[in-house]
């Protein structure tokens, strides 16, 4: 067998797809642009304080995230791409607690 990594199965792992169906889903290239710069300063914090939690968390109630990529599902899934997952505030007994925030 090669060593060589598997291809990706899925498109929701492709960070380029992801780019490119988020770019469909916006309404102009203006928001694309907030959506993209919102997600690369994301990034971009938790590269440089990775140990900072604050920078590894994201509320999506915030209302700026909202409007900027909480209201675009290939803005979402290019978070969890990029290794944020579905989180909750509630108590983590709760198998029914609602997501509240994605975190790393």
């Amino acid at each position: 067998m090669s060593d060589r990594k598997r291809p990706r199965d899925t498109a929701a792992e492709d960070p380029m797809l992801l780019i490119r169906r988020l770019r469909l889903e916006c309404v102009d290239s203006v928001r694309f642009s907030f959506a993209l710069e919102t997600i690369s300063t994301l990034l971009r914090n938790v590269l440089e304080h990775p140990e900072d939690e604050k920078y590894r968390t994201v509320r999506l109630g915030n209302v700026l995230f909202q409007q900027r990529v909480g209201a675009f599902a290939a803005g979402l899934d290019l978070l969890r791409c990029f290794g944020f997952e579905d989180a909750s505030t509630a108590d983590a007994q709760s198998v029914c607690a609602p997501v509240t925030h994605l975190a790393l």
